[in-house]
C-alpha cells in the first residue's frame, strides 16, 4: 500500500486509480487519503474490496468534501456502517455548498451494511449532489426499511441530475417501487436512463406501476427520442403472466425503454404465450429482450414465435437461456427465424435442444440473413445435429459467431463438418 500511495505522489498527471482487492484496512485508506488530498489530477478511484471500515470512509469523506478534481469513486464491498455513510454523506454536502452541486458524478456503495440512517443521510446529500450522475446502492444489507426506501424514491422526483440508480439486491417492495414510479412518470425533473431493481423482492403490483410510469414518460417528457428510461433491469423478482398487458402497453405506447431483463421472474408458458402477440404488435424502441430462466416451455416458445416471426418485432437481441424449450420449442421458433428481418443475436443455452432441433436451426439459416451471433451452448446437440448446422451455414453470410461448447455428445466428425 506504501507503494501505491508513493506512486500516486510520484505522478501528478494520473487519471485512475484501481486498488481494488488490496487489502488496504483503515490504516491504508487514510495513507491514501493523505495523498489524495494534494493530488489535482486524479479523477478515478476504485477502493472496492478493501476492508478500509467506517474509519476508512471517514478518511475518504475529507477527500470527497476537499478534492475537487475526483469524479468516480467506488467504495463498494468495505465493511461501511451508518457512521461511515454518514461521514461520506456530509462530505457530499459540504462540497455541494462549496461549489453548486458538487463535483463527484459517480458513488458506489454497495455491498456495504447500511440502515435507515445511513439512507437518510445520502438521501439529504442526494438532494444537493446536483451532479451527481450514477449512484449505486445494490446489496446495503437488511437493515434498511421499506420506508427509507420509500423517503429515497420520493426524492428523485425533484432530481434533475441522476442518469443511472442500481439498488439490486435490496428488500424493496412494490410501495417503494411505486414511489419510484411517481419519480419516472413526474414531470420530468427525473432523468433516470437506467435503474436495475434486480432480486428486490418486487411483485406484480410493482412491476405494473413501474410500466405505467414508462408509458406517462411519453407524455410528460419534452426532450425528445432521448427522454426517459433506457436500460431496466428487473430479473429475480416474483411476477406472473399479468405483467405481460403492462409490458404490451409500453410497446405500443412510444416509451423510450431500449434494453429490458426479466430473467429469472417465474413467468411461465401462460407470459410466453401472452407475449407474441404483443411483440407482434410492435416493440417499440425495445432493442434488447432478456427472459432466460423463466419455464416457458414448449409452449412460451412457440407463443413468443408468433411475435418474432412479425416484420413489427424489432427485437434485435433475444435471451432465451435455459427456458426447457427442447426440440419442439427449437422448431417453433426456427420457423420464425425464417421471416424475421430484426434479431441479430439469439442466445438458446441450455435448452434441451438435440439433433432435430439443431436441424431445424440450420434450416432457418438458410434463409436468414440478420443473426450475426447464435448460441447454442450446453445442449445435447451431437455430429448429425452439427451437420444439419453446417447445411444452414454454407448458405449463409451474415453468421460471425457460433457456441457450441458444453455439447458433450459433439464428436471431432460434428466439429470437423462445422469447420469446412
Amino acid at each position: 500500500m506504501l507503494l501505491m500511495a508513493e506512486q500516486l505522489a510520484a505522478d501528478p498527471d494520473l487519471e485512475t486509480l484501481d486498488l481494488e482487492g488490496q487489502s488496504l484496512g483503515k490504516k491504508g485508506a487514510r495513507k491514501l487519503a493523505k495523498e489524495l488530498l494534494e493530488h489535482k489530477s486524479l479523477k478515478e478511484l476504485n477502493l472496492a474490496c478493501n476492508d478500509i471500515g467506517d474509519a476508512g470512509a471517514e478518511a475518504i469523506a475529507a477527500v470527497l468534501q476537499r478534492n475537487q478534481v475526483l469524479r468516480s469513486v467506488n467504495l463498494r464491498n468495505n465493511k461501511i456502517s451508518d457512521d461511515g455513510a454518514r461521514c461520506l454523506a456530509d462530505a457530499l454536502c459540504r462540497a455541494a455548498r462549496s461549489s453548486p452541486g458538487g463535483w463527484l458524478t459517480e458513488l458506489s456503495l454497495g455491498h456495504n451494511s447500511l440502515g435507515d440512517a445511513a439512507m437518510q443521510s445520502l438521501s439529504q446529500a442526494l438532494a444537493q449532489s446536483s451532479n451527481l450522475r450514477e449512484l449505486d446502492l445494490s446489496s446495503c444489507g437488511e437493515g434498511i426499511s421499506g420506508s427509507a426506501w420509500e423517503k429515497l424514491a420520493a426524492l428523485l422526483q425533484a432530481c434533475s441530475s441522476l442518469t443511472s440508480l442500481k439498488l439490486r439486491d435490496n428488500n424493496i417492495g412494490d410501495a417503494s417501487a411505486a414511489t419510484l414510479a411517481l419519480a419516472l412518470a413526474g414531470s420530468g425533473t427525473c432523468r433516470l436512463k437506467e435503474l436495475d431493481l434486480s432480486r428486490c423482492s418486487l411483485g406484480d403490483k410493482g412491476a405494473l406501476c413501474i410500466f405505467h410510469a414508462l408509458r406517462t414518460q411519453v407524455d410528460t417528457d419534452s426532450g425528445g427520442s432521448d427522454s426517459g428510461l433506457k436500460r431496466l433491469n428487473l430479473p429475480g423478482n416474483h411476477f406472473g403472466p399479468g405483467i405481460v398487458e403492462g409490458l404490451a402497453a409500453i410497446f405500443q405506447s412510444g416509451a423510450g425503454l431500449e434494453e429490458l431483463d426479466l430473467s429469472r421472474c417465474n413467468l411461465g408458458a401462460e407470459a410466453g404465450m401472452l407475449l407474441g402477440p404483443a411483440l407482434a404488435k410492435g416493440t417499440g424502441a425495445l432493442r434488447e429482450l432478456r427472459l432466460c430462466r423463466n419455464g416457458l416451455g414448449i409452449d412460451g416458445a412457440r407463443g413468443l414465435s408468433e411475435g418474432l416471426a412479425s416484420s413489427e418485432c424489432r427485437l434485435q437481441s433475444l435471451s432465451l437461456r435455459e427456458n426447457h424449450l427442447d426440440d419442439a420449442g427449437i422448431g417453433a421458433i426456427s420457423e420464425a427465424l425464417k421471416s424475421n428481418r430484426a434479431l441479430k443475436e439469439l442466445e438458446l443455452c441450455g435448452n434441451g435442444i438435440g439433433d432435430l432441433g439443431a436441424s431445424s436451426l440450420g434450416l432457418a439459416l438458410v434463409m436468414n440473413m440478420k443473426l450475426s451471433v447464435l448460441n447454442l451452448q450446453d445442449n445435447l446437440i451431437g455430429d448429425p445435429g452439427a451437420d444439419g448446422l453446417a447445411v444452414g451455414i454454407e448458405r449463409n453470410k451474415v453468421l460471425q459467431e457460433l457456441d457450441l461448447g458444453g455439447n458433450g455428445r459433439l464428436g471431432n466428425a460434428g466439429v470437423g463438418r462445422l469447420a469446412q
